[in-house]
């Protein structure tokens, strides 16, 4: 949890510079779709069969959740060791992480079932994520 906890703040405004060396996670999960941002991720998740997942995340309704072991597979190695390295964690500490953020983050950004036009501010989101794991 605490190593959630940084990742979360990390959200928050830090960079690998601040200190604490706290790296920019919001940065971090946009680049995990390569130039297409969040909006990229979630194209690779779908291109790599998690389609009802991803959608149950947008849609209204309950969110399904994603094993780490499948987002390791939809991500490949090369996107998840640029998350490890940009983050300062094992890729076996961030998966699991992120299977348990994405799909309220997504959920979250897309709060009438769509993805909003324009560029997202993942940190505010996650900021507001925050929350549910006690951050400030």
């Amino acid at each position: 949890m605490d190593d959630l906890g940084k990742l979360l703040g990390g959200a928050l405004g830090g960079s690998a510079g601040s200190p604490g060396g706290i790296p920019d996670l919001g940065g971090a999960l946009a680049g995990l779709g390569g130039s297409g941002g969040i909006g990229g991720l979630l194209a690779q998740l779908r291109s790599e069969g998690l389609g009802d997942v991803v959608d149950s995340w947008i849609g209204k309704g309950s969110n399904l959740p994603i094993d780490p072991a499948q987002l390791q597979s939809a991500l490949g190695p090369g996107r998840l060791g640029s998350l490890a390295s940009s983050i300062g964690l094992p890729i076996a500490q961030i998966l699991p992480m992120l299977a348990g953020i994405l799909p309220g983050l997504i959920d979250r950004i897309t709060p009438d079932g769509a993805m909003p036009d324009g560029d997202l501010d993942v940190g505010a989101v996650l900021g507001g994520l925050g929350g549910l794991f006690g951050q400030d």
